[in-house]
């Protein structure tokens, strides 16, 4: 019987990091991934899809599973897109509210599976998000440079605010990839919480607490494997392999196996906050806006991660938990 890590070793992606500048003094009243995600859909709304009839937008709405899928049902009415993206300046992104003219700005797009073939109408959608800006009144920005990013860290130039540079990408990141790197074996592991992580669902409809908030909420090693094994999983089946819903079946078949000795990991020092934030405004603006919240901080956990690292560390680049289209679920782990 094949394990969990192996049915879904075939998940490719592909890394974009893009720098933009401030042309004047900019401030903003939201959370920066809410105002950058929602700059992001409105420009790929408006990228007509060459040879196809349809917009770049469209194209990444459309689900991809067949009826007959044992996912169908559970995500019909709503799935993980076949992209990332997170704040990526060095900084605690939930801090973000003024950038002087001149100041610039980085984000990371991650581009899943077969989406990847459109790169170059993201880039369009991206130019069309500067010149459309951001902000309070919508400043414009000047697009820097958009870098393709390897898993090595090698980076390579796409396009500029002018030009584009190449018509292929040539840095796939796969999952199959981290499960041959070799890991030392530590008895302690840091995980970073680099934008804020929301593990409970917002808003339970139900009057049943699930197995997370029994916990108070507060994020376990083990929650944090079984959601990334969890998102892992779907990831795979939407994007990687929507045509085998047999090897979905397994993959589900072995997955409580897998991530059962997550739980034997104690914790040894937390130092994370519960930050609150808002969603950009939207276009009524006298409708309420979208209350957002996670933790943001440090953990290290103590006992055996190694069987746990290659999907961790894969899953760096792939978020895990709620609110992830707004920019939230960045982890890493050392």
């Amino acid at each position: 019987m094949k394990s969990f890590t192996s049915l879904n070793r075939h998940l490719t992606i592909h890394r974009l990091d893009i720098r933009m500048k401030a042309t004047v003094d900019t401030y903003f009243d939201a959370w920066i991934g809410a105002v950058i995600r929602n700059n992001l859909l409105f420009a790929t709304a408006k990228t007509q899809l060459q040879k196809l009839d349809t917009n770049l937008f469209q194209y990444c709405t459309r689900f991809p599973l067949a009826v007959n899928h044992l996912l169908y049902k559970e995500l019909k009415e709503g799935f993980p897109p076949p992209f990332y993206l997170f704040v990526s300046t060095g900084q605690n992104p939930a801090k973000i509210t003024y950038l002087h003219a001149n100041q610039e700005l980085t984000f990371t797009l991650i581009l899943i599976g077969n989406v990847t073939r459109y790169f170059n109408d993201f880039i369009q959608a991206i130019r069309l998000m500067c010149r459309k800006g951001f902000g309070v009144d919508s400043k414009p920005f000047m697009l820097v440079d958009i870098r393709e990013v390897s898993a090595m860290n090698e980076n390579r130039l796409l396009a500029t605010e002018t030009e584009d540079l190449t018509d292929k990408l040539i840095y796939p990141v796969r999952f199959g990839d981290f499960l041959n790197k070799q890991t030392e074996s530590k008895d302690s592991v840091q995980v970073l919480f680099e934008s804020p992580v929301c593990l409970v669902k917002p808003k339970r409809k139900t009057e049943t607490a699930g197995f997370q908030e029994k916990s108070n909420a507060f994020p376990s090693f083990y929650q944090l494997v079984r959601t990334a094994a969890y998102r892992l999983e779907k990831l795979h089946a939407l994007y990687a392999m929507p045509d085998e819903p047999d090897d979905f079946l397994a993959s589900h078949e072995s997955i409580d196996s897998f991530i059962e000795q997550a739980a034997r990991l104690q914790l040894e020092k937390a130092d994370i906050q519960k930050t609150y934030l808002l969603s950009s405004q939207r276009t009524n603006r006298n409708e309420n806006r979208i209350p957002l919240s996670g933790y943001m901080g440090e953990m290290v956990f103590r006992g055996n991660s190694k069987p746990y690292l290659p999907l961790l560390k894969f899953m760096e680049w792939l978020g895990v938990g709620h609110e992830l289209s707004y920019g939230f679920g960045k982890f890493s782990v050392r």
